[in-house]
């Protein structure tokens, strides 16, 4: 029995080394058409048109500190949105097809990433995560782990 544990571990193991590169190229093609697709929604009939009152409504309820970075947005947006979805647009579809054909890759990957993080910065959902963790350290509950959150509202829930 001892030997054919050790016969299946190094198989599984060799089989990630062995196909190490088609799965790199997965992965980079699956983001590719992911961008793609982000890109071509950005052409959608009426889009540039609700996209300033989509960055305006970001910053709504997020705390003082963080006011002048979203209302320096709204401000960008306002003026010309068509020109800021385009490029916006034009950005993530080209961004998309180097992925998807593999051209110069370690620089699309590190401009992506930059890219990501940028519109992450002005969504709603980074703020929010980040104000979240303030609060609870502030607040002395950065003890509690969200997984035990989560544990504890299903045991509510079950006792209910």
């Amino acid at each position: 029995m001892q030997k054919n544990s050790e016969t299946v571990q190094p198989r599984v193991g060799n089989w990630v080394v062995r196909n190490v590169e088609p799965l790199k190229t997965f992965m980079r093609t699956i983001l590719g058409v992911v961008w793609l697709i982000d890109g071509a929604l950005k052409f959608q009939p009426g889009f540039a048109e609700a996209f300033p009152d989509m960055v305006t409504s970001a910053g709504q309820g997020q705390p003082s500190w963080l006011q002048p970075w979203f209302s320096f947005w709204a401000t960008s947006t306002t003026g010309n949105p068509a020109a800021i979805v385009y490029t916006i647009g034009t950005l993530e579809l080209l961004l998309g097809l180097a992925l998807v054909l593999g051209f110069l890759r370690k620089l699309v990957y590190i401009g992506g990433m930059v890219y990501s993080l940028f519109i992450w910065a002005v969504s709603r959902r980074f703020w929010r995560s980040l104000r979240a963790r303030v609060d609870r350290h502030w607040n002395g509950n950065n003890l509690r782990l969200s997984v035990s959150g989560a544990h504890n509202h299903k045991r509510h829930l079950r006792n209910q």
